[in-house]
């Protein structure tokens, strides 16, 4: 009876980690990548509102980025991906 316990027990806890290892896994899939993107639209939003031109560094929620305004679209540089915004055509210069 007792090594019965103490299977069941072994099999609750194999289960409790391979749901933690599916919500990390997920995590990184799927969140991370989001999280990431709405920090550099943020930090997008920000530059623009500021009017600088040109290269620019920023940190937004603990995270570096380097902020490139061109003519027509701002390029976020954060954490070794690039995002490409399209700036609103209101200022958009030449």
């Amino acid at each position: 009876m007792l090594l019965v316990e103490h299977l069941a027990a072994l099999v609750v806890l194999t289960l409790v980690v391979g749901w933690l290892l599916i919500l990390n896994t997920y995590y990184h899939q799927q969140v991370l990548p989001l999280q990431q993107y709405a920090i550099a639209q943020q930090m997008a939003i920000a530059a623009l509102k500021s009017g600088d031109r040109g290269l620019t560094s920023m940190v937004f929620v603990d995270q570096k980025g380097t902020i490139r305004m061109k003519t027509t679209e701002v390029e976020v540089i954060l954490n070794d991906k690039t995002y490409l915004f399209k700036a609103p055509a209101s200022i958009q210069h030449d």
